[in-house]
């Protein structure tokens, strides 16, 4: 069985405005605009939906590394019709 998971996109807003955010333990620095997308989700889950998990680019990509970022780019088609 696949897992199931929803993908997210969310590069948008203004890249320097940046909060931090537990996330499994560890802290992310996110934009505000990711934050915000984030509230958002957890507020529609579902007792359905709430073991579903997220995937979101701007998190599981090291957009520092330019090679890892090349990599995970030409999965997107995948990551995100699999979603």
């Amino acid at each position: 069985d696949k897992p199931k998971y929803w993908a997210l996109s969310y590069v948008w807003g203004d890249s320097t405005e940046r909060e931090p955010l537990c996330i499994e333990g560890q802290t992310f620095m996110a934009t505000l605009n990711l934050r915000d997308a984030l509230k958002r989700v957890r507020n529609v889950m579902s007792a359905e939906t709430k073991d579903l998990q997220l995937w979101v680019d701007a998190i599981c990509i090291n957009q520092e590394d330019t090679t890892e970022k090349s990599w995970q780019v030409s999965m997107m088609s995948r990551i995100y019709s699999s979603a």
